[in-house]
């Protein structure tokens, strides 16, 4: 689901980010209750998804991604750790 989203907020020309914070549930929208029929009586989601995207540095996710040397290469991830198993700076 979460890699779907992902690809959906690509296609749409949208940051993952500002897509999910568009389909969250908002406290103003309390009781909610979803088409499976699962209630959401409490939550602050927008404040947990801002808290979230601040606390791992979103903006600065494209500096990190940047492919480094000697690094592990896994599917379309890769790692900043060296063969060795230790991390890079």
């Amino acid at each position: 689901l979460v890699r779907s989203m992902d690809l959906d907020a690509r296609e749409l020309g949208h940051s993952p980010v500002t897509l999910r914070e568009n389909n969250i549930i908002r406290s103003a929208s309390m009781t909610y209750t979803t088409k499976l029929g699962e209630v959401f009586d409490r939550g602050n989601f927008h404040q947990v998804m801002q808290s979230a995207v601040s606390k791992m540095d979103w903006d600065g996710f494209g500096k990190r991604k940047q492919p480094q040397k000697n690094a592990v290469c896994c599917g379309d991830a890769e790692w900043p750790v060296t063969l060795s198993g230790r991390e890079e700076n």
